[in-house]
């Protein structure tokens, strides 16, 4: 996986559980629930999902993704993400 050093603390993730390309290769995607992956064009690490989204799609996981938005990592673009994820969460009222 890419090396973000103030991610991990600047400890290297490749192959360790903190590595979700590594994850993704060791999961059976039959077990691994409906995923949802969002992030803002500008923000720094969109690069990096694009690359996740498409390797779980090669992997046969279930995965929505929402990358085509304007963000950047801040608060203001996950205020309005949580809406989605919320509208997309499988919740019944009681």
């Amino acid at each position: 996986g890419e090396r973000v050093p103030h991610v991990w603390g600047g400890e290297p993730a490749a192959g360790s559980d903190d590595d979700l390309f590594a994850l993704v290769d060791r999961a059976d995607p039959a077990a691994l629930p409906r995923l949802l992956v969002a992030c803002g064009r500008q923000d720094e690490l969109h690069d990096a999902n694009v690359r996740l989204v498409d390797a779980l799609r090669a992997r046969g996981v279930d995965v929505r993704d929402d990358l085509a938005r304007d963000g950047l990592h801040d608060w203001a673009y996950w205020d309005d993400r949580i809406r989605d994820v919320l509208a997309w969460l499988p919740l019944r009222e009681a």
